[in-house]
C-alpha cells in the first residue's frame, strides 16, 4: 500500500491506550475489533504522530526524531509500514478532508 504525502491520519477516537513504559510499548484496546494490540516503541511512535497531520509531516518528524541514525528512505519505509499496520488494526483512520472541513 502506498500513501501520498498529503494523506492525513488520526487516531481512532474509540481506541483506549495504556502505556507500558516498563516494556517500552503501548497496549491498545479497539472496541470495534475487540482484542488487545501491543505496539512496540516504533509503532507506538508512528501511532502518536498520527494526530491529523499528513503522511509527509509524519515522515519528516519521524526522521527528525531519529536524526542520522536511519536514512530518510528508511524513515519513509518504517512510517509507511507502521501506518499500514495501524490502519489494518483500525487504530488509526484516514482524515477525510470533507468531514474535517465541516467540523
Amino acid at each position: 500500500m502506498t500513501f501520498e504525502l498529503g494523506d492525513r491520519f488520526a487516531k481512532n477516537p474509540a481506541a483506549i491506550v495504556r502505556e507500558a513504559d516498563e516494556w517500552d510499548c503501548a497496549v491498545i484496546f479497539e472496541p470495534e475489533r475487540p482484542g488487545l494490540c501491543m505496539l512496540n516503541a516504533t509503532a507506538w511512535l508512528v501511532f502518536e504522530l498520527c494526530d491529523g497531520r499528513s503522511f509527509g509531516a509524519i515522515q519528516a518528524e519521524y526522521a527528525a526524531l531519529f536524526g542520522n541514525k536511519i536514512s530518510k528512505e528508511e524513515a519513509r519505509l518504517q512510517t509507511a509500514l507502521g501506518i499500514q499496520h495501524l490502519l489494518a488494526y483500525h487504530l488509526i483512520r484516514p482524515v477525510d478532508e470533507e468531514v474535517d472541513a465541516r467540523a
